[in-house]
């Protein structure tokens, strides 16, 4: 007789992420302040330059619903012949949880104390999909939609 043996609904919380740009040169005024503390040069050439506070973005968080089925027929003592279907996702939950974060400093926004840029110009891919992982997990390592798998065999 066939059973469910194992029913599962699980939950990932949204990560968060950072409004950042990457490899942003030092300003002139970074550089000044530098020299009048006695440095020949700054220690780098760039910096990561966060538009807003670190971790101030969140992706969205998602469920999934996965199902087991076992039938075994048992044949003689413990010899017991076995089907197994598991289904994964069952729901098919493809909704984009993660994205393109890319920003850059806006040139035309004003400056700060330090005198970099305080906007952000958006890259053209912010907000869509570049990679598979962008969308629900059913499993580490695992991506995509629904996912069936059977396997059988024989307890003895």
């Amino acid at each position: 007789m066939p059973r469910v043996s194992r029913r599962g609904f699980s939950l990932a919380s949204g990560q968060t992420y950072s409004l950042s740009a990457t490899n942003v040169a030092h300003s002139p005024v970074q550089a000044a302040i530098a020299q009048s503390l006695g440095y020949l040069r700054t220690a780098t050439t760039s910096a990561t330059l966060y538009f807003d506070e670190r971790g101030s973005e969140d992706f969205k968080g998602y469920g999934l619903l996965d199902l087991q089925l076992r039938y075994g027929i048992p044949v003689w003592k413990s010899v017991q012949p076995w089907y197994l279907l598991q289904i994964y996702n069952v729901l098919n939950n493809e909704k984009l949880v993660q994205w393109t974060t890319t920003v850059t400093p806006d040139p035309n926004s004003p400056v700060d104390a330090l005198g970099l840029r305080t906007g952000y110009v958006e890259n053209a891919a912010f907000g869509t999909a570049a990679a598979a992982g962008h969308f629900p997990r059913w499993s580490t390592g695992e991506t995509g939609g629904r996912t069936f798998r059977m396997a059988f065999g024989v307890r003895f």
